[in-house]
């Protein structure tokens, strides 16, 4: 794939089908079985608990798989730094410094 947007119609992701990197999922996997947590999205009353702490998306690098220096991957960050831009369920947006070693 050479664009995201072309692909998905916008550059951001979300967690999706697994909660994984300390980050609950949002949606679950149309596919998998529904009586499983892989195949079930959080409900809204989780969300509720603390949406000001919830990440719902990001922009493409977020994702612990994507490289902050990649050529495919540096107009999201910030020279190299792993800062994006993340919107949280209470709906404020803004820039979000990982806090974890994406690529040991």
């Amino acid at each position: 794939m050479k664009n995201c947007y072309k692909e998905y119609g916008n550059s951001y992701q979300m967690q999706w089908k697994w909660d994984q990197f300390r980050i609950r999922r949002i949606t679950g996997d149309p596919l998998a079985n529904s009586a499983t947590d892989e195949g079930k999205s959080l409900k809204t009353s989780e969300i509720a608990v603390s949406p000001s702490n919830k990440l719902v998306q990001g922009d493409w690098i977020w994702y612990v798989t994507r490289g902050v220096t990649d050529p495919k991957s540096v107009w999201h960050n910030y020279k190299g730094k792993g800062l994006v831009v993340m919107v949280w369920a209470d709906g404020h947006a803004g820039q979000f410094s990982l806090p974890f070693n994406r690529h040991p």
